[in-house]
């Protein structure tokens, strides 16, 4: 496996991961209603799109390279 995939696969599972947070934190705001848990949902939200964000310009700066 390549470096290049490698990345792509380790950045896909970190938004996965934000996600997942995402979702947890919103249930756990459902069952206990402190707001500090919308405070962690737009901190999964905003690394998560930083991140894909981040993705999606490595995948185009790296398209050309054929390693």
């Amino acid at each position: 496996m390549s470096l290049k995939a490698f990345h792509i696969i380790f950045l896909i599972s970190v938004v996965l991961l934000f996600l997942f947070l995402m979702y947890w934190n919103y249930e756990n705001w459902n069952l206990y209603g402190q707001n500090s848990y919308l405070f962690y949902i737009g901190v999964s939200l905003a690394s998560g799109l930083f991140i894909a964000f981040y993705g999606i310009k490595f995948y185009k700066k790296t398209k050309k390279l054929n390693v």
